[in-house]
């Protein structure tokens, strides 16, 4: 029972996984391709990436580490805060030491075909 009990739980692991990955892409979309400006978060702050990873089921540190191996295939931008400050993340990664958010880089998404040029 221990074994199938296991299995189960990298299921539910691996299903909350895809789920936040393809939250993560659908809320930095959303705010890229936003037609208000105000809206439009060229940012993610830390305290968000940790609230989509808790409502597809990992916790807070799951999906931190999980972000940071997204990128370079959801995302591409910059650290923002703690001495990794300004780095690029523009490919899978460790989840860096006291960081606040990332600054997305536009321009990828737009080379992607994932955002217009120009934005609305």
């Amino acid at each position: 029972m221990c074994a199938e009990s296991s299995r189960q739980e990298r299921v539910i692991e691996a299903s909350a996984q895809v789920t936040f990955r393809g939250n993560v892409e659908a809320e930095i979309l959303r705010r890229i391709t936003s037609t208000d400006a105000v809206e439009r978060g060229l940012h993610m702050w830390k305290q968000e990436v940790e609230q989509i990873g808790r409502e597809a089921g990992l916790s807070a540190r799951d999906a931190c580490r999980l972000f940071f191996l997204l990128a370079g295939e959801v995302w591409v931008g910059e650290i923002v805060g703690g001495p990794k400050h300004g780095h690029p993340a523009i490919a899978h990664m460790p989840e860096p030491e006291e960081w606040f958010g990332v600054s997305f880089d536009v321009a990828w998404f737009q080379s992607q075909g994932k955002a217009p040029s120009p934005l609305p």
